[in-house]
């Protein structure tokens, strides 16, 4: 299991697992913006190596806040093209990791909604996973999608994972003791997933299953992890 490699304070979550086997939805999509002004930013960055995105840097937070504008001089479909791109290592991140995770990512999908591309995974846990294993592959897809952006932002700040980000943090909370300390491991532990999938067997996994994805705007278990294992077994 991944979780193996997880962070210390991690670990001792490993023996917990829920009673019944989960099934859990993981996405990607554009969401309002998220208003993060009662955060304190300096504790709230740990020296993990995340960066803030623009438009909650100090000097922008008096001002509403808003999803990214593409660059003007991008046309209509180099923008969607590179959504799709980003969607796509979005959700392969998820499927990578829960199929590393000894989880079924029973189907992937990249659907367009109104003016925006939404992205979804559906993942069956088994009745004895860890929490550990299930916050690995919930923040993956972020992950997935910074490594793709060379861009290390911190996942609580970017409107489109706020989903994953409520998710990771209903899970790693009531184990936590403090919003702090909740927000210090979950750092802790997207650090050392960007470094894992960074590795270029990791990464070559993840470029996979996104062309799959790419190619089909659907893919199911069997797709996946064949691709997984064919390059990490």
């Amino acid at each position: 299991m991944f979780s193996s490699t997880l962070p210390k304070p991690f670990l001792a979550w490993e023996g917990e697992a829920p009673a019944e086997p989960l099934c859990i939805k993981l996405g990607r999509s554009l969401a309002p913006p998220i208003d993060f002004r009662w955060f304190d930013m300096g504790k709230m960055f740990r020296g993990v190596g995340l960066a803030l995105p623009k438009e909650f840097r100090r000097e922008s937070l008096a001002a509403p806040l808003s999803p990214q504008v593409p660059q003007a001089s991008m046309n209509r479909l180099n923008e969607e093209e590179e959504e799709q791109l980003r969607t796509a290592y979005h959700e392969a991140g998820h499927c990578v990791m829960a199929i590393l995770c000894g989880a079924k990512a029973s189907i992937a999908s990249i659907t367009s909604e109104q003016e925006y591309l939404h992205g979804q995974v559906e993942i069956h846990w088994p009745s004895r996973s860890s929490v550990a294993d299930q916050l690995a592959t919930v923040l993956a897809g972020p992950v997935a999608e910074m490594i793709y952006r060379s861009e290390p932002l911190h996942p609580g700040l970017v409107p489109e994972w706020s989903e994953d980000w409520k998710q990771a943090w209903a899970l790693a909370r009531p184990k936590s003791g403090s919003d702090g300390r909740c927000m210090a491991m979950l750092e802790q532990l997207v650090a050392k997933l960007y470094q894992t999938l960074s590795q270029d067997r990791y990464w070559a996994a993840v470029a996979a299953v996104q062309d799959l994805l790419i190619a089909h705007n659907e893919i199911d278990h069997d797709q996946i992890e064949y691709e997984v294992k064919a390059l990490l077994d």
